[in-house]
């Protein structure tokens, strides 16, 4: 195989339907940098179709220093995109990558119309809350918006086990 086609391969096998972790570990060991490099720099200038929400969390795998910048615009560019998996997985990778913003993002997205997307972001903002009242007291309109609504199962029991049902003074 030549050197032009390895970041295509790479790109195929991040983006199978299955890949167990440790298959997921030996392709981030088999690549050189300069592929993982070149598979990030595709991915960030991808836009149709958009990335996958597996291949959005996978691609973290290949994370080198040099990539991050291209990582980072790849999350913020899919925190809109229709696929619900993958606005769910940009917000994590950019919590991977100690993005400065996440929380501002995260309280954004709490408007997502999917459970997916507000599980994430409910995730993401549960410890920040413990120590702002106000952060606590906007997940708990989270929770009391969507009380009762079977399309937001995940993240109301998320906020319920952690809290969040109660009102905070």
């Amino acid at each position: 195989m030549s050197d032009a086609d390895k970041p295509r391969e790479l790109l195929d096998q991040l983006d199978a339907v299955t890949l167990h972790s440790t298959t997921l570990e030996q392709l981030a060991h088999q690549h050189t940098m300069a592929t993982k490099n070149e598979v990030v720099a595709r991915l960030a200038r991808q836009f149709t179709p958009p990335p996958t929400g597996r291949l959005l969390m996978r691609v973290l795998a290949v994370r080198t220093p040099e990539n991050e910048r291209d990582l980072r615009q790849l999350f913020l560019a899919n925190l809109h995109s229709p696929d619900a998996a993958a606005r769910a997985a940009s917000l994590r990778g950019l919590e991977a990558l100690q993005y400065p913003h996440l929380i501002d993002m995260a309280i954004t997205e709490l408007h997502d119309a999917s459970d997916e997307v507000v599980t994430a972001s409910c995730d993401l903002l549960r410890e920040p809350a413990k120590k702002d009242p106000q952060l606590a007291r906007l997940l708990h309109e989270v929770w009391a918006a969507h009380s009762g609504q079977q399309e937001f199962y995940l993240s109301n029991e998320l906020l319920k086990a952690h809290g969040f049902a109660k009102p905070v003074p």
